[in-house]
C-alpha cells in the first residue's frame, strides 16, 4: 500500500466496483484474503492455530498505521478459538462440577454415603474417558471437550 493516502485513495477508485465493493465496507473496514489453498485442512487444528499465531508475530513485526487494527478472521480462526476455549481449563471445570454436585448432594441428604455414591460413578466414567483418549492419543474436538460437562448434566 502506498503511504500517500491520495495515491492510495486513487488506487482504490480505480478498481472495479465489483472487486471495491467485495473488499471494502465503507471507509472504515477492508478485507485482505490470506490464500492458503488447502493448506488449513491439511494442517488441522493445531497447525492452524500455529499459522495464526505466525500471521499474528508478522503483524506485531509489521504494525499497521496508527489509526488502523488487524484482526484475523475465518472459519479455522474460529474453530481454533473454540476449541482452545473448550479444552482451556476443563479439568479444572470438571473437578469443580463434581464438587458442587458433591456439596449440593451433602446438603439435600445431609449423609456423606449418599452423597458420595452418586458422585463415584460420574468419576470413573469421566476418569476413563479421559485415560482411553490419553493413551489412545486422540486429540480434543470441541464433543470430546465437552463429554465431561455431559456426563455431569445427564447424571445429575
Amino acid at each position: 500500500m502506498p503511504l500517500d493516502q491520495t495515491l492510495a485513495r486513487s488506487l482504490v477508485n480505480g478498481l472495479p466496483a465489483t472487486i471495491r465493493d467485495r473488499y471494502l465496507d465503507g471507509h472504515d473496514t477492508a478485507i485482505i484474503d490470506v490464500n492458503v489453498g488447502q493448506t488449513t485442512s491439511q494442517l488441522g487444528a493445531e497447525g492452524t492455530d500455529r499459522l495464526v499465531k505466525e500471521i499474528d508475530k508478522d503483524i506485531a513485526w509489521h504494525p499497521p498505521p496508527p489509526d488502523v487494527s488487524v484482526r484475523e478472521t475465518g472459519d479455522p480462526v474460529v474453530m481454533t478459538t473454540v476449541i482452545a476455549a473448550l479444552t482451556t481449563g476443563r479439568t479444572e471445570m470438571t473437578l469443580l462440577g463434581l464438587l458442587l454436585i458433591f456439596v449440593v448432594l451433602l446438603v439435600v441428604y445431609r449423609d456423606l454415603i449418599k452423597a458420595l455414591l452418586p458422585v463415584l460413578p460420574m468419576m470413573v466414567v469421566i476418569g476413563w474417558m479421559g485415560g482411553v483418549m490419553y493413551f489412545a492419543g486422540l486429540k480434543y474436538t470441541p464433543l470430546t471437550a465437552t463429554l465431561g460437562a455431559l456426563i455431569l448434566g445427564v447424571r445429575f
